[in-house]
């Protein structure tokens, strides 16, 4: 392992986010948040399990979570455009999931610790979309099912009127 990698810890490899093949990300803070979010979704959530300097984008989500928001209607694009021709990919779909779970998580103001939905504890969070936990579920059984991915938007919808209201609040 080179000093500028570090090794995926047990608690983030669960499917159908990281393989077991896969096991390393690469520390490279020469890049913007969202640069490092694109390659890999939970970078800022592994360094703080790792206790490494970086950012805590969880602090401050007014500031981050509008561009998490216009990266996921990015993929959201890509995803419909797939499902167009019929062709849903996989792999696009977890990481929109990923980017859910980093809006999830950050509006709570805490990063994710674990990617086990049953260690998450989702229901405990006191933000969160209606039956997320159960919705969350579902998604991740058949990631590649256009149902799956109407679910998630819907998700994306209402985790984004939490955030607006939040942020609302905070400037009365």
């Amino acid at each position: 392992m080179q000093n500028n990698q570090l090794k995926i810890p047990e608690e983030f490899l669960f499917p159908p986010f990281h393989k077991k093949d896969v096991e390393l990300i690469t520390l490279n803070d020469k890049v913007q948040l969202l640069e490092n979010i694109e390659n890999e979704p939970f970078y800022y959530d592994i360094l703080f399990i790792y206790n490494q300097e970086a950012p805590k984008p969880w602090e401050n989500p007014s500031e981050v979570l509008p561009g998490i928001f216009e990266y996921q209607k990015f993929l959201s694009c890509a995803m419909k455009e797939n499902f167009k021709l019929r062709k849903p990919n996989e792999d696009l779909m977890i990481k929109l999931l990923s980017v859910f779970l980093l809006s999830l998580f950050w509006v709570n103001k805490q990063p994710i610790k674990n990617l086990e939905l049953k260690n998450m504890f989702i229901n405990e969070l006191s933000k969160k979309p209606v039956n997320c936990e159960e919705r969350l579920h579902f998604i991740i059984k058949k990631p590649t099912q256009y149902h799956a991915f109407i679910q998630l938007q819907q998700l994306f919808i209402e985790i984004e009127k939490i955030f607006a209201k939040v942020v609302a609040l905070k400037q009365i």
